[in-house]
């Protein structure tokens, strides 16, 4: 199920800037998702829940991504997780067709994300689901160039308690493709709960603007 939030609070992170010179925000660690719901204000979630286990996975229209197949052509699909390690739940997407296809054919594979046609989108944030090892996310422009990544912790926990396992972006550049890569833990790799956030409307910037420059003015005065 695909469901449009919104967030009201202002949050400033960190920014980083990678190799090839252009900025990407990142969250990760310590209340990073909390931090960049603030950051984005309104976005599209998707928590898998509303799938069954092995269904074939071929895109999130609302959040305007297409779902690559595997490197064997197979279309990724639903893993049920054997704990509740992420907010929604037990089902997650995985880089093989499903609990069905944990085999060798699929170990270490890439799972690959590509933005519609027509969608601007700015920011995107995830889980990681799995135990045994980071999840790392790579994130291209639309001319396919790799513009920066981030690491999502280890998946050390279990509802209540969840770990520090989520990591989001937000990009200075209109995203044209995600790829989570395949060759971390033991290969056969699994995410959940998908955070797609837009290109801020003329609106939103302008507010944006009008909040720093109320926190300027505010510590002058504190002076």
């Amino acid at each position: 199920m695909t469901t449009r939030f919104a967030a009201a609070t202002l949050f400033v992170a960190h920014c980083t800037v990678s190799a090839i010179g252009a900025p990407i925000t990142t969250f990760t660690g310590q209340d990073a998702e909390s931090k960049w719901k603030k950051a984005v204000g309104l976005f599209d979630y998707e928590g898998f829940e509303s799938y069954s286990i092995n269904d074939a996975v071929t895109a999130f229209p609302v959040l305007g991504l297409i779902v690559e197949p595997l490197n064997n052509g197979d279309q990724p699909g639903i893993y049920r997780h054997f704990d509740n390690n992420t907010p929604s739940g037990q089902l997650q997407i995985g880089n093989a067709p499903g609990n069905c296809c944990i085999r060798s054919q699929y170990r270490y594979g890439d799972l690959r994300l590509r933005v519609e046609a027509g969608q601007q989108i700015r920011g995107f944030g995830f889980w990681n689901g799995d135990p045994d090892g980071p999840g790392l996310l790579r994130v291209y422009d639309r001319s396919g160039v790799l513009r920066g990544s981030v690491e999502a912790e280890r998946n050390v926990g279990a509802a209540p308690y969840f770990s520090n396992s989520f990591a989001g972006i937000i990009a200075q550049f209109d995203i044209g493709f995600l790829e989570f890569d395949g060759r971390t833990g033991d290969g056969y790799n699994h995410y959940d709960d998908f955070f797609v956030a837009r290109t801020p409307e003329p609106g939103s910037i302008i507010l944006l603007a009008a909040g720093f420059a109320a926190i300027v003015a505010l510590k002058s005065r504190l002076r």
